[in-house]
């Protein structure tokens, strides 16, 4: 009964940013960073929801150690990437207006949002 709640909830959740995805490809500009990443973040997102549904299809129908092992990696390999993605479009949004000298002495999140 859990797995089909988790799994719900997953496939509920990927839906909700699918629609989200359609909506910003064809309300947003594609030229501006900041949609450029907004749009990345979604469709990662919705990549990582749909390996973790089929990640947990295949360990609780208990087939193929290999894939289990591969997708686990795989989908540790991309959560960072979500992460970064974050911080590039805080940077984006809240940075960009604020003139800051390159050098390191002066603040060091420049050197961290680039």
């Amino acid at each position: 009964m859990q797995f089909l709640i988790q799994q719900q909830m997953n496939i509920l959740s990927g839906a909700v940013i699918f629609l989200f995805g359609i909506y910003a490809l064809s309300v947003l500009d594609k030229k501006a960073l900041i949609n450029k990443i907004y749009i990345a973040s979604l469709f990662l997102n919705l990549i990582l929801i749909t390996l973790e549904i089929v990640l947990n299809v295949l360990t609780e129908a208990s087939v193929g150690l290999f894939w289990v092992g591969f997708l686990s990696c795989l989908l540790c390999i991309l959560s960072p990437l979500l992460s970064y993605l974050f911080l590039k479009f805080i940077c984006a949004y809240f940075l960009s207006p604020i003139k800051l000298k390159k050098n390191g002495e002066i603040c060091f999140l420049h050197n961290a949002c680039f």
